[in-house]
């Protein structure tokens, strides 16, 4: 028979409990089931990793896990959080630099809990991967999670097929403004759907260099102090529509609003909501990188089939329509 071990440490020492693997494990009042490796507030949860196979499920009672190390899954492996609401249930840390860790595993899913507090280690410079609450990994799902107050990126430093949905992302790369503090961070193919991205420092959404394919789809992204959503130094295919983008840019900084394509090709814009977005709601456009070899950190591609339809600008300005590479219809 297969066996479920609930893992609980108080006072210095440790608890196992074993139960049948088949039984569904419900914190009182939740409303969120889930089958699997049962681990409570104070109990290590990379111990139960470790003692588990690849493509465990663990089950997050409510609470807060303070961590002081950071976690590291297997491939396969699945959280969820089994509170009423996804802040019952908190991975926290004051020191970890990477709450979750994934940069040699993939195929891993968070659902229903709280990420906060990976430190930066060096705010102000562009070190790698440090300030994340999730890094790394390919195939990563992230469903109804809240993911906040991280000093670099809530997620960041992802291989392809990360896909967000159903999730809160705010208040991440806190201390600084520069270039690579933002909510999300990819340089590669992703999904973000249905989720609210808000208050983080720099963009909301950032594709930067070489994304690939991807959307980002149903979103309300707002009040994130650079641009709502920055894409540069990508190829595409890229559809960005049916979002909320507004407030974005409060500071009024130069060449930062709410929709910014930069020096890359092959993008759908459409049946957006703007407004209240300083400098510009969507803007297509090149800098110095353009056309300079080949697409690198310090190389772009031409700007080439940008379509840009049926948005609602709310008197947010649109630019970059004057050129052959940007076809703007139906815009109002």
């Amino acid at each position: 028979m297969k066996h479920l071990s609930i893992v609980r440490a108080a006072a210095g020492f440790a608890v196992a409990l074993l139960i049948s693997s088949l039984t569904p494990v419900l914190a009182a009042g939740a409303a969120t089931l889930c089958t699997g490796t049962v681990i409570l507030p104070g109990a290590s949860i990379q111990s139960a990793i470790n003692a588990g196979a690849k493509g465990a499920t663990f089950c997050l009672s409510p609470g807060t896990y303070k961590q002081t190390a950071t976690i590291s899954p297997k491939d396969g492996d699945t959280f969820i959080g089994t509170g009423v609401a996804r802040d019952d249930t908190v991975v926290q840390t004051t020191t970890v630099q990477l709450l979750f860790d994934m940069r040699s595993v993939g195929n891993v899913s968070f659902q229903h809990f709280a990420i906060t507090g990976a430190v930066n280690r060096c705010p102000g410079s562009n070190c790698g991967a440090t300030g994340r609450g999730i890094s790394g990994g390919t195939n990563i799902h992230v469903e109804d999670m809240h993911i906040y107050g991280n000093g670099l990126n809530a997620i960041g430093g992802m291989g392809a097929g990360l896909a967000v949905n159903n999730s809160e992302i705010d208040h991440n790369g806190y201390k600084v403004g520069d270039g690579v503090s933002d909510g999300i961070k990819m340089t590669a193919p992703f999904t973000l759907t249905n989720s609210y991205l808000h208050d983080n420092q720099n963009s909301g959404i950032h594709c930067d260099i070489q994304c690939g394919a991807f959307t980002i789809s149903g979103n309300t992204i707002t009040a994130n102090t650079g641009t709502g959503i920055l894409m540069e130094i990508s190829p595409g295919p890229a559809t960005i529509h049916d979002n909320i983008v507004q407030f974005n840019n409060p500071g009024n900084t130069a060449g930062k609003g709410g929709i910014s394509i930069k020096d890359s090709k092959n993008v759908e814009v459409y049946n957006n909501t703007l407004g209240n977005n300083q400098r510009f709601g969507i803007r297509a456009g090149v800098d110095s990188r353009i056309n300079c070899g080949t697409p690198s950190a310090t190389c772009g591609y031409v700007l080439s089939n940008i379509s840009v339809h049926n948005n609602t600008m709310n008197t947010n300005k649109l630019v970059g329509c004057n050129t052959i590479a940007v076809l703007c219809t139906n815009n109002i």
